[in-house]
């Protein structure tokens, strides 16, 4: 196994230097992608815990007591929303029971009643957008039901049954420090998560589609049915507005905001699940335990980090040479050694001051390595014939413990196995390679000819002489 810092990552650093020089001292103008600044800076955020993701990997580019166990609040409905898309079709149609009059003293409510019939689409925007504890208390309901079917459930089983499998889902998505009692994060001591678990589910609901859809949405108005329901079907129109400020239009609108849901109890404080995407880039954001207008300024702060002072670095280029490792009996004549490359394009997402710092290993394909008798020799040797282009190992780059990626080498040119009869081909294809070789083979062959006749001459005579003697011996 080798351990190499990466020579591609030289020409990245030199690629940007010019934008180092003056980057730190540019705000991020609307619409444009991110740009990357030399030196971060000491991020001080007035939220009692914090954490920011790069939401395709789930890097971890900031934190603050992100493992501190906190009330999410509304934030939970992240996780209640993933679970009745488990569930529930968007077409599919719920009609509302008594279990919405179960929603605790002084919730925020999108005003569902008793009797009236909406599409799951929709429950999921009175859910998410208002942030109903109504809505929570619906989904709740109609989740258990589809789980555990049983008429004379009360609306407490309902809960318990609902709270298990937001547990479960939260497992699924290794948010180890969380624990769920209600659908809504209503006040309960025994509900609980961390900055660094609630990155994490929303992380996981931004790969639903229609939730991620949903929590861009500034506002919604529409009857709660559709457009075109059941006859005999109750349903009202609703308007709902979002109370992300972050959205498009708001007071502290955020020019690449997505989403995703905000959160306040007395205890919990101002929290926001935020979202934000630019260049190919989407990140994630989570203050908690706040106060307002700081949640919307450190949320601000944070995703305008993520885009200043990270990016896509390449880490490895197509057909780049990532190590030469040594060959076991190569064809006479032929490089003791092979340069292997990497098979394909490979970057990560990085701060300009981590690049020099990640490193890569190759695991070498076990049936090629041939074993090594001296335990004092450390060198890999790979066994021949090995074909142009074949996958010979695996190379892993690493940033910190962390792996960025892993992926195959392959050899970057032929090696034929050596032998008397490759040894042979070998002298003949270099022979007669040229107009000497030639020369020499027909001068070889005369010689040999040549020789051959002196030496039949030379047995002729020896039996004329001994046949004369015969003769003369007899008369």
């Amino acid at each position: 196994m080798y351990f190499k810092t990466n020579p591609y990552m030289t020409r990245n650093i030199i690629r940007k230097i010019l934008i180092l020089l003056f980057a730190a001292a540019l705000a991020l103008p609307a619409g444009a992608g991110p740009v990357y600044a030399a030196q971060r800076p000491e991020l001080t955020l007035r939220a009692e815990a914090a954490i920011l993701l790069e939401a395709d990997t789930g890097k971890v580019l900031y934190a603050k007591n992100e493992r501190e166990k906190l009330y999410p609040a509304s934030m939970t409905k992240i996780v209640t929303a993933m679970v009745l898309l488990d569930y529930f079709k968007p077409e599919e149609l719920i009609t509302v029971g008594g279990e919405v009059n179960h929603m605790p003293p002084g919730s925020s409510v999108a005003d569902i009643k008793e009797g009236e019939t909406l599409t799951v689409e929709n429950l999921l925007r009175a859910l998410i957008i208002p942030s109903g504890n109504d809505a929570g208390c619906v989904v709740a309901q109609a989740v258990a039901m589809r789980a555990k079917p049983d008429e004379n459930m009360t609306f407490d089983q309902v809960e318990k049954i609902f709270a298990g499998l937001m547990n479960d889902k939260a497992k699924a998505l290794h948010a180890s420090d969380t624990h769920f009692t209600n659908p809504h994060g209503y006040q309960d001591k025994d509900h609980y998560t961390t900055a660094y678990d609630m990155g994490l589910l929303a992380r996981g609901a931004m790969a639903y589609p229609l939730l991620r859809k949903v929590v861009a949405e500034k506002s919604f108005s529409g009857p709660g049915a559709g457009e075109n329901p059941p006859a005999g079907t109750v349903s009202r129109n609703y308007s709902w507005e979002s109370h992300n400020l972050l959205l498009e239009g708001e007071q502290y609108a955020y020019p690449y905001a997505t989403g995703i849901k905000t959160g306040f109890t007395d205890e919990a404080g101002q929290c926001l699940a935020a979202s934000a995407e630019t260049g190919g880039v989407a990140l994630i954001s989570v203050i908690m335990k706040d106060e307002d207008p700081y949640r919307w300024t450190d949320s601000i702060t944070l995703l305008d980090f993520g885009f200043h002072y990270f990016g896509n670095e390449a880490i490895q280029a197509a057909g780049q040479q990532v190590d030469k490792v040594l060959l076991s009996n190569p064809q006479k004549g032929e490089p003791l050694t092979m340069p292997v490359n990497g098979a394909e394009d490979a970057s990560a997402y990085l701060g300009l001051d981590e690049v020099p710092q990640v490193r890569h290993t190759i695991e070498y394909d076990s049936t090629l390595v041939v074993p090594n008798e001296n335990p004092q020799d450390t060198d890999i040797y790979l066994r021949t014939p090995i074909e142009a282009g074949q996958v010979v190992g695996t190379i892993t780059y690493i940033l910190n413990g962390e792996t960025l990626y892993t992926g195959p080498v392959k050899a970057a040119r032929a090696a034929e196995a050596g032998g008397f009869v490759n040894s042979l081909a070998y002298s003949a294809k270099h022979l007669f390679g040229s107009g000497k070789g030639i020369i020499y083979v027909v001068v070889g062959i005369a010689v040999f000819a040549f020789l051959i006749l002196l030496l039949m001459v030379g047995r002729m005579r020896r039996r004329y002489r001994r046949n004369a003697y015969r003769l003369n011996k007899r008369y």
